[in-house]
């Protein structure tokens, strides 16, 4: 496999499958754009599940979505395992929950993610 001299981890098979993830981000939040009018921001989705206030009907679609990006991970890892490869150097609990959370309150501060942000022009 050609590595483009960057790293052994990345190779042709890996930037294609990055490209393809990210094609399928795209047209995703497109078409919850096009059909729905709404912005696919992850941090949103589940800020506006976690409200008592929020009516049936507009929080189905959004469990709907999460359930298929759980279920689509689920089906890739058991397709193309390597993708989910453990990192050699694997975080200690503490630094993961440290991580967790700096990334929800840099979440929470910059008004979303990177999914809404990035993945939709903002």
């Amino acid at each position: 496999m050609a590595t483009f001299g960057l790293s052994e981890r990345f190779t042709l098979e890996s930037a294609l499958f990055g490209l393809f993830g990210g094609l399928l981000i795209a047209v995703a939040a497109s078409l919850n754009l096009l059909l729905r009018g709404r912005i696919t921001g992850i941090s949103g989705i589940l800020t506006a599940i976690s409200s008592l206030q929020l009516k049936h009907s507009k929080r189905s679609w959004r469990l709907g979505f999460l359930a298929g990006m759980v279920a689509c991970s689920a089906i890739v890892a058991e397709l193309v395992p390597s993708l989910f490869a453990a990192d050699p150097v694997d975080p200690s609990i503490m630094t993961a929950i440290i991580a967790g959370v700096l990334v929800g309150a840099g979440t929470k501060i910059g008004s979303g993610c990177t999914s809404g942000h990035g993945g939709c022009g903002l």
